[in-house]
């Protein structure tokens, strides 16, 4: 393509390469800059608490690739009340095929790889007085665990990682934009957007011309009440397929 469109990719540092990859496959100059940093938890409280160990589990949630990285070794420890048929999931295909490479066969939503459509799989659906190990980062989303107590589970949390604030200040990120003339980011997270949000406050107008791809309408939702109402896309999720679709088809704008 002749037309060679500027991209910048803000997943964090280990997660973006094939999406990089991906982009100049197609023709578009490619910049990343992570807006997040993922840290293990080192010694995470969850290994600590006696009771939680002894629970035995029956279901057992996987929120994201770095939640199988930094969770799925204390899972397979032998120290967790595993009950024999447990019943594991992922949020979508990248976390099912990690557990699947470590030979655990996840359930996951095909079309609606979100936490709502995690929720509507049997037989997470019909949960009712069952232990769930929801495997996650510090802090982030609660709406999972809250709907799943509302269906009556009770929620056992194992937060295995954190996420830190990249090392860049304001300025650098508008010069990284404006010397490379990005003209389209894509967020994968809510933290992301949030996290770029900060750092190019005040900043909108000079930045009028970039497009946001995010990969859900609720990231969507957080740049349009900070303003970003105009040249904002939705991909399908935050698979790379998703992002590769929806950027093919801005560059035939």
């Amino acid at each position: 393509m002749t037309n060679r469109k500027s991209i910048l990719v803000t997943r964090p540092a280990g997660q973006a390469y094939s999406l990089i990859n991906r982009l100049s496959s197609i023709g578009c100059n490619v910049s990343h800059q992570p807006m997040q940093e993922i840290r293990e938890i080192r010694r995470p409280c969850f290994l600590e608490n006696k009771s939680l160990i002894s629970k035995p589990l029956k279901h057992i949630i996987f929120v994201s690739t770095n939640a199988v990285r930094f969770g799925l070794p204390h899972i397979l420890s032998g120290r967790f009340n595993i009950t024999k048929n447990a019943n594991y999931y992922a949020v979508g295909s990248t976390t099912a095929k990690l557990l699947l490479e470590a030979g655990i066969d996840a359930s996951f939503p095909k079309d609606k790889m979100t936490s709502e459509g995690l929720l509507e799989l049997v037989p997470l659906s019909e949960i009712n007085g069952e232990d769930v190990a929801l495997i996650k980062g510090e802090g982030g989303r609660d709406y999972l665990a809250v709907a799943l107590e509302e269906q009556g589970a009770n929620v056992v949390p194992f937060d295995c990682y954190r996420r830190v604030p990249a090392k860049i200040n304001s300025a650098d990120l508008v010069n990284l934009i404006e010397d490379n003339n990005i003209e389209m980011a894509i967020f994968s997270s809510a933290e992301g957007i949030l996290r770029f949000i900060s750092l190019t406050e005040g900043k909108q107008e000079a930045l009028s011309n970039l497009t946001l791809l995010v990969a859900s309408a609720r990231i969507a939702k957080i740049a349009e009440t900070s303003g970003w109402k105009k040249n904002l896309l939705i991909a399908d999720n935050a698979r790379d397929d998703s992002f590769v679709k929806a950027v093919v088809e801005w560059m035939k704008v």
